[in-house]
């Protein structure tokens, strides 16, 4: 599992390793959280831009989803999570931090179906990274107080 602090690190090298990524709805470089994101569909839905940032994000070449886990998914949220994966299935990457390990993950999606569906798609052709070690913010903390 990987630290917070860490995984927004790792994440925000990604352009400065030439790894390009965009939000498309964000003009600034940002990566919502996993909960974020679902909010701004629901508000998108309301709003008659779903299809557009739902294309949208089957199409950019890099997706990361941040913060994945920290709720469970709404019956909404695993539709929609399933209809992007389908979308960017072998043909765009896409990167997931976490907290928990893989094996929790069916438990926040829910529903075993969409959760097969779901983890099919995300875990057939994974690479995983498991960082191990103390938090950053544990370390950082330590050393404000030495100092």
């Amino acid at each position: 599992m990987m630290d917070q602090s860490l995984r927004t690190l790792f994440v925000a090298a990604l352009p400065a390793r030439g790894i390009p990524f965009t939000i498309p709805w964000i003009h600034t470089p940002s990566i919502p959280s996993v909960p974020k994101l679902f909010g701004e569909l629901v508000l998108a839905r309301g709003h008659g831009r779903y299809n557009r940032i739902s294309r949208a994000l089957g199409n950019v070449q890099l997706l990361i989803l941040d913060d994945w886990g920290l709720e469970p998914l709404d019956s909404q949220a695993r539709h929609d999570l399933l209809e992007i994966l389908e979308e960017r299935y072998g043909r765009r990457s896409t990167i997931i931090t976490s907290q928990l390990p893989v094996e929790d993950w069916h438990a926040v999606i829910g529903d075993p179906t969409y959760a097969d569906a779901i983890l099919d798609r995300l875990v057939h052709n994974a690479h995983r990274l498991n960082l191990h070690g103390e938090s950053m913010r544990k370390t950082r903390t330590k050393t404000a107080e030495k100092t």
